[in-house]
């Protein structure tokens, strides 16, 4: 029971660290095991993360207000997916020397704030 607590409180930061593992290696990987792994990881971090951002929002929110809840969250991410290639490819511009890898290491250097603010937040044990 205790493994399941511990993996409970420390998902979040698992699946921020795989991201940043996994942009590291679409932005470094030269081979193709090496980009299979890093977008294996991106995967991974996916499916933990948006379960758990679901299964949070279920337990914050009232039953009554679930439904249109659930929509907006589903929306904000999809535009989110829709907006973040237009984003990094404007910030991509300032960044000297720019090749096909730079948007992996934007999502990179952003993933990696991000990862800062969850080892701040994530409980301690």
């Amino acid at each position: 029971m205790r493994i399941l607590k511990v993996f409970k409180s420390l998902s979040p930061l698992v699946a921020v660290a795989s991201y940043v593992i996994g942009y590291f290696a679409l932005f470094t990987g030269h081979t193709i095991p090496f980009l299979i792994v890093g977008v294996a990881l991106i995967g991974f971090s996916l499916g933990l993360l948006f379960p758990l951002i679901n299964s949070n929002l279920a337990m914050s929110i009232k039953k009554e207000k679930s439904g249109s809840a659930m929509a907006l969250m589903t929306a904000v991410m999809f535009f989110g997916q829709f907006a973040s290639p237009i984003i990094i490819d404007s910030l991509s511009h300032f960044i000297p020397g720019q090749s096909v890898r730079t948007p992996f290491l934007i999502a990179m250097f952003i993933s990696s704030i991000l990862l800062f603010f969850c080892k701040k937040i994530a409980p301690k044990m």
